[in-house]
């Protein structure tokens, strides 16, 4: 679709206009390796001439840590709960406007159905900015958008986040749905202390039985048995269904008896009663756990069986898959791991061809230690290797980004450059990785290794840049399914060759297009008889049309919502070329530039572009 520049320019003045009234707020930094602003891109060089890009400044990350609470004002200029925010429209890269033309009741249905598991960085990320961000809500009568925003955080594992949401609600306008997800936040990051302090203020406010729940544990937590035992008692009388918080209950006051066959899924408050015992946790759990489930294991107290590396590694591994846990805190777990010298001797080859729960923790300390540019990088490539083959490809790139760039791209360390270049491109650090592409492409005249790494990362570097008018140059597609011939041919697999290089065929020229490269019919000609029936995860035709629909409306937030449906909770790699094209394009259309490229740039090399 193609919007006019008077629409855009109206939509850019209204945008501006509403953010200048919100007024400025200070935000700390953190230089975290998620960046949730626009990056400075940078056009493609004439295949001629091509050279390194040069020094622009970076803007600054997006701090996740933010301190300080935005009220938005609706427009009749009256204060809006629901308008409630802690993250600046100007700084979180979405606009101030971004509910205008929407209705409420249908926005709220749409946050119900926000996917939460994916294991997708980039979506989590661009979710969580659409629940912090201060902004007028939208028109109508529904439910109130406050309330569903800090459920959705939680089920996110955004739980830091969903406690500076709340806290910035003034007290008397705090509702027991905000106060549950207030327990459940504060549960997960293992604040039991102001846990117990809630529901003491609340049971007396709110008779519903999770409060009654709550002062159970804390009683327990206080040794104060028998007041447990008269809660528990007239809990069980009103017939609570609830069998891991009355195992989790029981085993707190002194009966040791068996788990239950099935304790389901636990609450928030269960499982921090079972974290609170220190004993292992029921077989199965961890294998079926949602992200904030795995946050809080992650997290879960020392002396705690689940603390122990073998079940807090892993937790922490799967839930900085669907970020629940950033690559500042997954970095903390991997250095509270202990090893011994000798672990650290051992063969790189050994680490990786034998792996154990803790070998990527044992990589990153290792690559930690290292001085020298040259061993850093065999280190890092290493670690990146094993995280390809155990399904961490996405959070590993984003913990080592900061060492892979204190490695300067020079000719002696080539090898380096690809795995160094599609971790970075990973994780939403473009300028970087396109500093090791050039650096290749600059050197392909005379080193066929160079060469060969320039043809590869082609299809990212042209992904990560501005769109373009200009066609890119023939020469470069056709180096590159020149390259992706030959690796299928060298690599053994069930798919025929020809299959396997028209699907990323396909997947590539899906994306350019979607990100606004000219995609001509010509282009798609020769995978008409190449591509077997299509494959991968496509959302129901109601979300598939309501994308479409948000975007060429400009109802930026809907477009997100719709967009985050359409894409579900499958991974990357398993998304359909269509429901990819569509979300990228939609996401695109209404200004998320920086989004759609990232989202198009994890599914390009999840896919093995």
């Amino acid at each position: 679709m193609t919007v006019s520049p008077i629409a855009r320019a109206s939509r850019l003045t209204l945008g501006l206009l509403t953010a200048a009234l919100l007024g400025s707020t200070a935000l700390a930094q953190d230089a975290g390796p998620l960046r949730l602003v626009p990056l400075e891109s940078q056009r493609e060089r004439p295949a001629e001439a091509w050279s390194p890009r040069d020094g622009a400044a970076r803007p600054a990350p997006m701090p996740r840590e933010i301190t300080s609470g935005i009220v938005a004002v609706d427009d009749l200029g009256t204060i809006s709960t629901d308008a409630t925010g802690v993250l600046d429209p100007r700084a979180g890269g979405l606009p101030a406007d971004l509910w205008a033309g929407s209705r409420r009741d249908v926005v709220a249905r749409a946050l119900e159905a926000l996917p939460v598991a994916a294991p997708s960085p980039a979506r989590h990320d661009l979710a969580r900015r659409l629940l912090l961000l201060a902004a007028a809500p939208p028109t109508g009568d529904g439910p109130a958008l406050i309330d569903l925003r800090a459920e959705r955080l939680v089920a996110l594992g955004a739980t830091a986040d969903a406690l500076r949401l709340i806290a910035a609600v003034p007290a008397n306008q705090m509702t027991e749905t905000l106060a549950k997800a207030r327990l459940d936040a504060l549960l997960i990051e293992g604040g039991l202390d102001d846990a117990c302090t809630l529901a003491d203020q609340a049971v007396g406010r709110w008779d519903t039985p999770v409060w009654q729940k709550a002062q159970v544990f804390c009683a327990l937590r206080g040794d104060r048995r028998e007041q447990a035992g008269l809660a528990l008692t007239m809990l069980r009388e009103q017939g609570i269904d609830d069998p891991a918080f009355l195992w989790a209950a029981e085993q707190m006051s002194g009966v040791r008896g068996p788990a239950p066959g099935d304790i389901g899924t636990p609450t928030p408050l269960a499982l921090a009663m079972l974290l609170h015992l220190g004993k292992p946790l029921p077989k199965g759990l961890v294998d079926k756990a949602e992200p904030w489930m795995l946050r809080a294991i992650a997290l879960a107290p020392a002396g705690s069986k689940a603390a122990e590396p073998a079940v807090r590694v892993p937790a922490a591994e799967r839930a900085a898959l669907s970020g629940a846990v950033s690559p500042a805190e997954l970095a903390a777990v991997y250095r509270a791991q202990t090893f011994p010298e000798s672990a650290f001797a051992q063969p790189l080859a050994g680490i990786v061809g034998a792996p154990t729960p803790l070998s990527h923790a044992l990589l990153f300390q290792l690559a930690e230690k290292q001085t020298l540019p040259a061993a850093l990088a065999e280190v890092v490539a290493r670690a990146l290797e094993l995280a390809e083959r155990t399904g961490l490809g996405a959070p590993v790139a984003a913990l080592h980004a900061p060492l892979i760039e204190k490695v300067a791209p020079a000719a002696d360390l080539m090898w380096f450059a690809e795995p160094a270049a599609r971790a970075l491109y990973r994780a939403g650090r473009f300028d970087s990785a396109g500093e090791w592409f050039q650096a290749a492409a600059n050197a392909a005249a005379a080193d066929a290794r160079a060469r060969a790494v320039a043809d590869s990362l082609w299809p990212l570097y042209r992904l990560s840049v501005e769109a373009v008018s200009d066609r890119w140059p023939e020469q470069r597609m056709a180096a590159w399914r020149s390259l992706m011939v030959q690796r299928a041919g060298e690599t053994a697999g069930n798919e025929p060759t020809d299959t396997r290089v028209a699907r990323l065929h396909a997947r590539l020229l899906s994306l350019l297009h979607a990100t606004g490269d000219r995609v001509e019919v010509t282009d798609w000609a020769p995978l008409w008889d190449a591509l077997p029936v299509a494959d991968g995860f496509v959302p129901r035709a109601p979300v598939w049309h309501a994308v479409a629909a948000a975007a060429d409306e400009l109802r930026v937030g809907e477009t997100v919502l719709y967009g985050l449906m359409a894409l579900g909770d499958a991974a990357p790699a398993d998304v359909s070329d269509a429901a990819l094209h569509r979300v990228v394009e939609s996401l695109r259309v209404v200004g998320l530039e920086d989004a759609a490229r990232r989202i198009a740039i994890e599914a390009a090399v999840a896919a093995g572009l």
